[in-house]
């Protein structure tokens, strides 16, 4: 019965329960923080291309959750939302062409290779070693074994 009444809903309906959604998050979608916030980052993207002739899409996890709530497509099939974990892969090369310019070097041309691409279920990965980001990651061990000094 809810997801009747939702689906009912007419565009005055909608409108009136999203302006209040919306202010509540503003705070977080217009914050200066330092560092910039993912939501911050989304909603000054919107703000800053031709939503018309942008085709967008996230990773899963927060990525998906940051962006979907927000971003308004103008076109229908512009907004490629993921419904479960995928893993997206592309193998590419960058064929650069250099130039130095006012003593600093700029590409002034880049063509992309494709090798491989490929869409795919995510599946766990099993007993793997995970990193820690403290003293305890293996990273960290394998550097102070070969004296490369502490890495703290």
């Amino acid at each position: 019965a809810e997801v009747d009444r939702l689906t009912n809903l007419g565009a005055a309906e909608i409108k009136e329960a999203y302006e209040p959604w919306l202010a509540k998050w503003m705070p977080k979608l217009t914050s200066n923080d330092a560092p910039l916030n993912p939501y911050r980052v989304l909603w000054d993207l919107q703000k800053t291309v031709d939503i018309a002739n942008t085709i967008i899409t996230h990773d899963a996890g927060s990525p998906r959750d940051q962006l979907s709530p927000f971003w308004k497509p103008t076109v229908p099939l512009s907004y490629i939302g993921w419904g479960k974990t995928t893993h997206l892969g592309v193998w590419a090369r960058y064929l650069d062409s250099w130039e130095k310019r006012g003593g600093c070097w700029r590409i002034i041309k880049r063509m992309v290779v494709y090798d491989h691409e490929e869409i795919r279920e995510a599946t766990p990965m099993g007993q793997q070693i995970r990193s820690t980001r403290d003293a305890d990651d293996p990273s960290y061990q394998f550097l102070v074994s070969r004296k490369w000094g502490d890495a703290t």
